[in-house]
C-alpha cells in the first residue's frame, strides 16, 4: 500500500461515515436509541463505538495513548457526535497526508486495551 492509497481510503471513509450518519438522520430518536440484538445495544451506542475504536487506533498510532473503554459513550445525542465524527474524520484524512512509505513499511508497538503489548506490521491495520 503507498502513501496515495491511504490518502484514497481515508476519504472514503470520511464519505461512507458522511452518507452513515445522514441515513441516522432521518430515523426519530426513538429508532436511533432503540434497544436492539446488537453487540452495543443501539445504532447510537454503536457509532460511539466507532469513534471510541478511531480514537484508540489513532492515540496508538501517534504515540498518545487514549484512555477509553470500547463501550463508552463520548456523547449523549446525536448532533455532538455526528460533529465529532467529522471532526475525527478529518484527523484521519490529515494524518494520511502526512503519512510516508517508510511509517507504512514499519512497525507500530502499542498496548491493547486488556494490557498486552505489541508490535506489528503498520501495514496489517490499513490493508
Amino acid at each position: 500500500m503507498t502513501p496515495n492509497e491511504v490518502i484514497h481510503l481515508s476519504h472514503y471513509n470520511a464519505w461512507a461515515n458522511k452518507t452513515l450518519y445522514a441515513a441516522c438522520s432521518e430515523l426519530s430518536e426513538t429508532e436511533y436509541k432503540l434497544e436492539r440484538k446488537s453487540y452495543f445495544g443501539s445504532i447510537h451506542n454503536t457509532l460511539n463505538h466507532i469513534l471510541v475504536g478511531d480514537r484508540i487506533w489513532f492515540g496508538r498510532l501517534e504515540d498518545v495513548p487514549e484512555n477509553l473503554a470500547l463501550g463508552d459513550i463520548l456523547y449523549e445525542d446525536f448532533n455532538n457526535l455526528r460533529s465529532a465524527r467529522e471532526i475525527e474524520d478529518q484527523r484521519i484524512i490529515s494524518f494520511a497526508k502526512n503519512i510516508t512509505q517508510d511509517r507504512l513499511d514499519g512497525e507500530l508497538s502499542y498496548q491493547n486495551i486488556a494490557g498486552n503489548f505489541h508490535d506489528e506490521a503498520l501495514l496489517r491495520f490499513v490493508e
